[in-house]
């Protein structure tokens, strides 16, 4: 679990190099995160932690199946102590991810400018439902649709 909360706050704690969080250099500030977990082990659990076993020979995996196992229990919370009355809003969520992939969509001008969107339903601040979209596609529907 410490390593799902530093993920969280390397979201929460902008730094153009992730390493900066463990440097020691006065012309940095100190990081605690040092304290729970080193660098090392930190980019290990990173690179190697998966929640799927690997696909077949042969198969390609779908962008989102990888975190499935994850986001899967999390809506089913959400719709059991979520219960929408009258008043509900569709929104769009942007997840900053600056890397290479097919799911990436890049909104310039917005706040979160690149990355991975996701369509949710929710009332009060509070989230129902939500689904990964790809680029060129809308609810999984090819985008000539959606005009």
């Amino acid at each position: 679990m410490v390593w799902v909360g530093l993920i969280i706050y390397i979201g929460v704690f902008k730094v153009t190099q992730v390493r900066d969080l463990w440097a020691i250099d006065p012309e940095y500030p100190k990081h605690l995160i040092s304290l729970f977990m080193g660098q090392k082990r930190w980019e290990q659990l990173k690179r190697f932690f998966y929640t799927l076993p690997p696909p077949p020979d042969g198969v390609k995996r779908q962008i989102f199946k990888k975190i499935e196992p994850l986001t899967t229990p999390l809506g089913e919370a959400f719709r059991k102590y979520v219960i929408p009355k009258s008043i509900i809003s569709f929104d769009e969520m942007m997840v900053r991810f600056t890397r290479q992939s097919t799911a990436i969509i890049k909104l310039p001008g917005k706040p979160v400018p690149e990355g991975f969107k996701i369509l949710s339903l929710y009332q009060y601040g509070y989230y129902y439902s939500f689904i990964f979209t790809l680029p060129g596609c809308f609810f999984g529907l090819p985008s000539w649709i959606d005009h």
